[in-house]
């Protein structure tokens, strides 16, 4: 058996990596990391008195082992404690005893935001101690995101500046998450290559931010009719703050889209940052001359199985490969209106939901009511656990069957893979002359052979006739102008993915 004399050559002065697997093999400390500052974690809560004990028992005939505090020169970590000592012919052997490194109990978005804002206000502030230091760049960082002087710069989600227990609970968070750790450490690094100028302030995105306020006030001046989506005009989940903002110099919300695009160009005023995991640098977007040139080609509505609860539409055009705006409810309540919900394919995450009430403000007019008015509790079970209309939905089939019509002739209209198992059926049960009972009947035995319960059944039955009606309305729209269809199935699209006109000038880091 290996002893633990034998982990570091007897005739060599003993190597930092030595010291940490010579320790780490006892069995009384856990591990953490051997690079140039060797680190072990104190999981068994091991006194200094102890530690100090377990070093001379370790390394036989160590001397002068002392313990040297956070700060305390030549100790340069701020958390944990260094313990030197003589051995083997090396004056200057050192380990740090660590703490437990443990998840935060608070939500894990919260916990990707802050520590990201932590790691860039290191980078800003810091890097020139980063970048001297003999520890690893990960380590580095981690123990200049402890400085004072950088954490008080960032603000979390109660809106007040980090103190130092906020700090290191987020270096912790980090060290027990090392593919986030590496993430930011990339992330953070391009961007203050790109943004040179260090923000005064580092900030969470919440509702009462000054600038999200104001913008919220005056959003009417630039998109009449429609609630204010906060990520839809800008989908930041952090801001860089170089200076306060003042309200009375922005009197639309046009003025403040132009601050924000000018902050990104000269690198001042306000940023706001929407995070992804990854690695890769920042881009700006709803930049001039960084905006791809969108231009819609062909769109196509797939459906699926007939109680399947969405369609999907397919974009064909200039720089639209693979996107793509589904349309489906979001619960499980048949009550519910049918949202939107971007995708690109090859994405890690889906964009962002799309309300179907900026059908409305695209194309004027009323349209949604429509999809409305086919919604709800259209269908229950009698004693028998047959199916039978509602009083609403005997009036809302009538309604599907007519704009079935439509729908089917229409150019846009096609099956998925899944759809055209079901396309006899489709265009038999949507027909006006086949008797409604078919129908019926058709949920009564696919409900049996599928195990749908009677409210999962109600929420289907709501959802296909929801996007019946609303591929109905688009195919009209083609067929009224092509060109302004286009130009409302692209704005459904940007706005699922924050880049509407009206949307605001951020980076995108992913």
């Amino acid at each position: 058996m290996k002893t633990l004399r034998s982990y570091i050559k007897e005739e060599e002065a003993p190597t930092n990596a030595g010291i940490y697997r010579a320790l780490q093999a006892t069995g009384k400390v856990g591990k953490h990391s051997n690079d140039s500052a060797p680190r072990v974690s104190n999981e068994k809560k091991l006194s200094d008195a102890d530690f100090i004990q377990l070093i001379k028992d370790t390394f036989d005939g160590a001397t002068d082992v002392t313990k040297i505090a956070p700060e305390v020169s030549p100790n340069n970590s701020r958390t944990w404690p260094m313990f030197v000592f003589n051995w083997n012919g090396r004056a200057d052997c050192r380990v740090w005893l660590t703490g437990e490194i443990k998840g935060r109990g608070s939500k894990q978005t919260t916990e990707q935001e802050v520590s990201w804002l932590l790691v860039l206000a290191a980078m800003y502030y810091n890097m020139d101690k980063i970048t001297a230091s003999n520890d690893s760049k990960e380590h580095a960082t981690l123990n200049e995101m402890l400085d004072n002087n950088v954490y008080q710069k960032v603000y979390g989600a109660t809106g007040k500046a980090l103190d130092i227990s906020g700090a290191r609970g987020l270096t912790q968070w980090l060290q027990a998450n090392p593919a986030w750790l590496k993430g930011h450490l990339s992330q953070c690094e391009k961007f203050v290559n790109l943004e040179v100028n260090a923000p005064a302030r580092f900030v969470k995105d919440r509702p009462n931010i000054p600038i999200v306020k104001h913008a919220q006030k005056i959003f009417h001046t630039s998109v009449p009719d429609q609630k204010f989506d906060k990520d839809k005009w800008n989908p930041a989940d952090v801001w860089l703050e170089y200076e306060d903002f003042t309200e009375t110099n922005f009197d639309n919300l046009d003025d403040i889209n132009r601050y924000l695009k000018s902050s990104i160009q000269l690198g001042n005023g306000i940023i706001g940052v929407s995070l992804k995991q990854g690695s890769s640098a920042p881009k700006p977007i709803n930049m001039q001359g960084f905006i791809p040139n969108y231009e819609v080609q062909n769109l196509f509505l797939e459906y699926g199985e007939l109680l399947a609860q969405n369609v999907n539409t397919e974009y064909v055009g200039t720089e639209l490969t693979g996107y793509s705006v589904m349309y489906r409810l979001f619960t499980a309540k048949p009550t519910e209106t049918i949202r939107g919900e971007a995708d690109k394919k090859g994405s890690l995450a889906m964009h962002g939901k799309v309300f179907l009430e900026y059908l409305d403000f695209l194309a004027g007019g009323k349209r949604v009511a429509s999809v409305e008015a086919v919604k709800g509790i259209l269908v229950k079970q009698n004693k028998n656990k047959e199916y039978e209309f509602t009083k609403d939905g005997t009036t809302a089939f009538k309604k599907v069957r007519t704009r079935w019509k439509f729908l089917q002739n229409s150019d846009i209209f096609r099956y998925n893979s899944r759809g055209q198992k079901d396309m006899d059926d489709y265009s038999r049960l949507f027909n006006s002359r086949t008797p409604s009972k078919e129908f019926l009947d058709y949920l009564t035995q696919t409900g049996k052979s599928k195990r749908i319960s009677e409210i999962s059944m109600q929420t289907r039955v709501s959802a296909r006739f929801q996007t019946i009606v609303l591929g109905a309305i688009l195919a009209r729209l083609k067929t009224l102008n092509k060109d302004s269809f286009f130009k409302v199935v692209l704005g459904m699209l940007l706005y699922g993915k924050s880049e509407s006109q009206w949307s605001a000038p951020h980076y995108k880091v992913e």
